[in-house]
């Protein structure tokens, strides 16, 4: 049987004290500590990128010309109803 491992004794395997599994554990926790650390370093300018994330408001109608401070109103009479 050349193709077959060889059985090792527990305390063999372990790596730092370790199963090799505790190890991967450990070194996903590290790799996501890390990438957390350097976004809360990394500088970011939210308030640019609302600004270009934001509608485009349509520009506003002009005023009609008229007699400012005046408002037109049509009276009807009550009688025609």
């Amino acid at each position: 049987m050349i193709f077959r491992k060889k059985n090792r004794e527990p305390k063999e395997r372990e790596v730092f004290g370790m199963h090799p599994g505790d190890l991967g554990i450990v070194a996903v926790a590290a790799l996501i500590t890390v990438v957390f650390v350097y976004m809360l370093l990394t500088p970011k300018d939210f308030d640019a990128i609302n600004r270009a994330l934001a509608p485009v408001k349509p520009p506003a109608p002009k005023a009609q010309a008229g007699t400012p401070g005046i408002t037109q109103m049509q009276i009807y009479d009550a009688k025609k109803k």
